[in-house]
């Protein structure tokens, strides 16, 4: 069974208590540590914290689970994570997406277009933005939507020829461009038969051996000593999250969990048998993740 990578989705709570949790994770031996891109809300700016991250940290990698691409002009954007990438010494990954969230788009100015042309943009975005980490002389592009006049990018990212790329998305067209462009695949699906449907179309639309491209899932979970304690300690949350008896959630498929570290391990073994190597968790309820960071150590050893 191929080697497993496990990294984690920080929790959307004040900077201090975000920090300890990436703290620790380096510290118990997590790959990586992502996090979401959002302006409602509570969300604190993806990148402004990612920033700050790598200076508190030293070998963790580190990134968002997703970016919207079109949250921000697409040489900007190039910009700012070629200049994270030397703030980390070469620790970026770049997880992108084409947005979903009407209400954040149109409560922050951005136009909110149809999905075709989203993942158009999308589509001229990513190549702007491998140009610019990529070219050493200035170059104009002259796309439908972008268009850029003598750009130029320096210092290029500290990772050749640029920092891995994931895709998150799960709708075919997507799908087809995270085949071709991306390093890999860290979608949220719950549910196991559609992940595999997704999972098969990028395999057959890969034009490189299946050993260079990774494929990873999120795993929301809720993680206590074993699955009735979780009960115990969150039942009121469990009840509002899942809108189901407490009893059936000890049989949640696939990404969504609620149990004990030693059932964690055989959940994430499933995973690895249908060809995933990259586990993204997902800890609910935020407030608790450190806790849960902490319950998580004994499943970080099993892997390594």
């Amino acid at each position: 069974m191929n080697k497993i990578k496990i990294g984690i989705s920080l929790p959307i709570t004040d900077f201090n208590y975000t920090s300890q949790v990436a703290i620790r994770a380096e510290e118990l031996g997590y790959d990586s540590i992502w996090y979401q891109d959002h302006f409602l809300k509570s969300y604190r700016e993806c990148w402004t914290i990612l920033s700050a991250l790598a200076v508190l940290t030293k070998k963790i990698r580190l990134g968002p689970l997703v970016t919207c691409v079109l949250y921000r002009p697409p040489a900007i954007l190039a910009k700012i994570i070629s200049t994270l990438d030397e703030i980390s010494n070469g620790r970026v990954n770049v997880g992108l997406g084409a947005g979903w969230w009407e209400r954040e788009f149109l409560a922050y100015g951005i136009p909110f277009d149809p999905p075709k042309v989203r993942v158009d943009k999308f589509k001229e975005a990513l190549e702007i933005m491998k140009l610019l980490w990529t070219k050493e002389e200035r170059f104009d592009y002259k796309g439908k939507y972008y268009t850029i006049i003598g750009a130029e990018l320096f210092p290029k990212p500290v990772q050749k020829p640029y920092p891995p790329i994931y895709i998150g998305a799960f709708k075919p067209r997507m799908l087809k461009i995270t085949a071709r462009e991306a390093n890999g695949w860290i979608p949220d699906i719950g549910n196991v038969e559609r992940y595999k449907e997704a999972m098969n179309i990028i395999k057959k639309n890969l034009k490189r051996p299946i050993e260079e491209f990774e494929f990873g899932v999120v795993i929301k979970l809720c993680l206590a000593n074993d699955f009735n304690e979780a009960i115990e300690r969150y039942g009121d949350y469990l009840k509002q999250r899942y809108k189901r008896p407490l009893h059936e959630l000890k049989k949640l498929p696939f990404a969504r969990f609620v149990g004990g570290p030693d059932e964690l391990i055989r959940r994430i073994e499933r995973c690895m048998k249908l060809g995933i190597t990259y586990i993204v968790l997902l800890f609910e309820p935020e407030y608790d993740a450190l806790r849960m960071v902490e319950l998580s150590s004994d499943v970080i050893k099993y892997f390594k």
